[in-house]
């Protein structure tokens, strides 16, 4: 019999190999002068997606989390945290898209 885990993770891919430090490295560039745009609404806006992509890959991972907890154990508890996670993980990528 196959794994819970493993069967629920080729159903839902982990995004682990993604940066998540996104944030961090935006303002060490910015304080370096490497990430630097000519506008301070181009830095508004760079920096603004740069936290949403990130805040994207966090929520999934987390929503990730607590369902593979919720088809392991079956707390119900965990499902509705992976639900809120999902829900703010799709507002993010949408505002990052727009």
């Amino acid at each position: 019999m196959s794994n819970p885990e493993t069967a629920n993770e080729l159903q839902m891919p982990s995004l682990s190999g993604l940066d998540a430090n996104l944030r961090a490295k935006r303002l060490l560039g910015r304080i370096m002068g490497i990430h630097g745009l000519p506008t301070a609404r181009g830095l508004q806006i760079a920096d603004g997606f740069v936290r949403l992509v990130e805040k994207t890959i966090i929520e999934y991972e987390s929503a990730r989390r607590e369902l593979i907890s919720f088809m392991a154990d079956g707390v119900t508890a965990n499902y509705f945290r992976a639900q809120d996670h999902f829900e703010t993980c799709l507002q993010s990528l949408h505002r990052a898209i727009l």
